[in-house]
């Protein structure tokens, strides 16, 4: 074979090839998104949801909102998955961020009682795409905490309830963000409610809570067992395990030896509502 066919050889796999990456075009991904709460608790009044989406094209810098926000009324005593009825849908030509926040209020309140702004990364990579939730230290994926979570089915049908990063999420299948706000200051209007400014103290049924969640000195709590307010003075202590430091009732908090509670009671007139 002479360098003139070689040359020419050469010259056809290029243009082949060309062909064939510009025809393929940029790999792109469709997403589709909806946002829920999720209480495990039983509703303490009657609650607004106000919520948005959106999302960015981070290579064209192009935003996308295409009326993502919707509000929704939850019922007191309520409990379970409440969803908003807009679904945010479109596509992301690589590497991209899906957007969404959550305000929880009091109905006909104007002031948030639990809010998140976040968003997940997703990367469009075809056929099957790349989701990775930025959830703020506030993962609730076991579900028994106040928090938030996606859920997530891959193309092999497996399901994910969690803040990880997730590979091969197929086109248009709809990831849910599950949001379940801390309700645990809100007044249930009965003997049972908070009537403090600070939130109520985890409890047993929490311990042990994850690091992020450790009080430190100063922090404040409910304590619904003695109906008094706590404040940390011994952090080690404080988020030790409550049948010995659960504030007011824990038994070195009871044993009238100053020197092993962890907790000081906050006197009434510096909290309680006049």
């Amino acid at each position: 074979m002479n360098q003139k066919t070689l040359l020419t050889l050469a010259i056809l796999s290029a243009g082949c090839a060309f062909s064939t990456t510009t025809l393929a075009g940029p790999q792109h991904g469709d997403l589709k998104q909806r946002l829920c709460i999720k209480l495990e608790d039983a509703a303490p009044t009657d609650l607004t949801v106000l919520t948005d989406q959106w999302f960015k094209d981070t290579k064209s810098g192009e935003v996308f909102n295409r009326s993502g926000n919707d509000a929704f009324h939850i019922d007191k005593d309520d409990i379970g998955i409440h969803c908003s009825e807009v679904e945010l849908q479109g596509r992301i030509r690589g590497e991209g961020k899906v957007y969404f926040k959550f305000q929880v209020r009091e109905r006909d309140d104007s002031v948030d009682i639990d809010s998140i702004d976040s968003w997940s990364r997703f990367h469009g990579g075809g056929a099957n795409n790349l989701w990775d939730l930025e959830e703020q230290g506030r993962c609730n994926d076991g579900e028994n905490r106040p928090g938030v979570h996606l859920y997530n089915k891959d193309k092999d049908n497996i399901d994910y309830f969690d803040c990880k990063q997730h590979d091969g999420i197929p086109d248009l299948f709809e990831t849910t963000v599950y949001f379940t706000p801390d309700l645990s200051n809100v007044d249930d209007g009965g003997n049972g409610g908070n009537p403090s400014p600070y939130p109520e103290y985890y409890g047993a049924d929490a311990w042990p809570w994850p690091e992020e969640m450790n009080y430190v000195h100063t922090n404040r709590v409910w304590q619904p067992l003695t109906g008094e307010v706590y404040q940390c003075e011994v952090e080690g202590w404080c988020n030790g395990i409550p049948d010995a430091y659960s504030p007011g009732t824990g038994s070195a908090e009871t044993d009238n030896d100053p020197e092993n509670n962890a907790w000081s009671l906050v006197p009434r007139d510096e909290w309680e509502t006049k």
